[in-house]
């Protein structure tokens, strides 16, 4: 099973209908081209982990990140 980090505490991720992956691929296509023709940032999807404080983490579907926010990036981590 996959854990996420929860506020303080690992939980138990749900597995997630096959139409959510569907869904969530057509989205990132859509918002990426427009992001990238306006050069506004990039899109991470569920892979991604974010790091919300020094205890609590996410593992969003989708996560936009501002050019501008680049520098928060880190080799395995959003911070």
């Amino acid at each position: 099973p996959y854990y996420e980090l929860v506020e303080g505490e690992l939980r138990e991720k749900p597995d997630v209908a096959f139409w959510h992956e569907i869904l969530l691929y057509r989205l990132l296509l859509a918002l990426g081209k427009h992001l990238s023709a306006h050069k506004l940032g990039d899109l991470v999807s569920s892979k991604a982990k974010l790091k919300i404080d020094r205890h609590r983490g996410r593992e969003p579907d989708i996560f936009f990140i501002p050019t501008a926010m680049f520098g928060h990036i880190r080799k395995n981590l959003f911070v």
